[in-house]
């Protein structure tokens, strides 16, 4: 699954990995007690541990960052100033948010996405909860002129949409969030969900100059019969499942 997101979040058309790289120094993001990988890490973990971030390099440190409960870091991206943005999914009901767009988790039992901006020393500059009423787990995350795309897997049929809308259409869909962090409350730009009948899950997310998202990720049949109701453009490489 490849789809493109115009600025306006208009359907237009790397394995998620947790290393990021600006100006030459890496940043990690992932669970506490666990070395540094390339690669994706699932949600499931058999030990319960705060999501850590750290700054390789220059005068950068180590922090923890999350609430009372199991809290999971999926991918990071850093901007020119070396502000760390980072994405995953909180179980804790407490995890730390600053001028949230979504201050509280949406479900009852459930778990959402996080997205976290952190200064150059470590300082957190801003984070929230996205998500709806079900299961939401951000995946990739990108940065371009300070407003945060974040990609990912919902089955929240009330998974945060503004005007332009789509439905949830499958078991699970994917979904493409854009966030403007210094608006707060009112910061959400666009959102969409990402997929047909099937199953879809949003694994890695980047930004051109434009503003244009890149997604990728995995698309499923539903049940036994191979539909190929994945939206598709006009002169798309393939439009049929394989």
């Amino acid at each position: 699954m490849v789809g493109v997101m115009k600025p306006a979040g208009s359907l237009a058309y790397p394995e998620f990995s947790p290393l990021a790289f600006d100006s030459g120094d890496p940043s990690v993001g992932g669970n506490v007690g666990e070395p540094p990988q390339i690669g994706w890490t699932d949600i499931t973990r058999e030990v319960t541990a705060e999501m850590a971030g750290s700054h390789l390099g220059g005068s950068g440190g180590f922090d923890y960052i999350g609430g009372a409960d199991f809290d999971d870091a999926k991918s990071i991206a850093v901007d020119g100033s070396f502000h760390a943005y980072i994405t995953g999914t909180p179980f804790s009901t407490n995890f730390p948010t600053l001028t949230p767009f979504q201050a509280t988790n949406a479900g009852v039992g459930s778990q959402d996405v996080f997205v976290t901006k952190r200064g150059p020393t470590g300082a957190l500059a801003y984070s929230t909860y996205l998500g709806g009423g079900g299961d939401d787990i951000g995946r990739g995350i990108a940065v371009s002129g300070g407003k945060v795309f974040v990609t990912g897997t919902t089955i929240s049929a009330d998974y945060p949409l503004p005007a332009l809308s789509t439905a949830l259409l499958g078991l699970s869909d994917a979904f493409v969030t854009e966030l403007d962090p210094s608006l707060g409350a009112a910061g959400l730009v666009y959102s969409r969900y990402l997929g047909g009948t099937g199953t879809e899950d949003g694994r890695s997310i980047a930004v051109d100059s434009a503003g244009s998202a890149y997604v990728t990720g995995s698309t499923t049949a539903a049940g036994a019969l191979p539909l190929n109701d994945f939206p598709w453009t006009s002169g798309a490489f393939q439009t049929t499942r394989g």
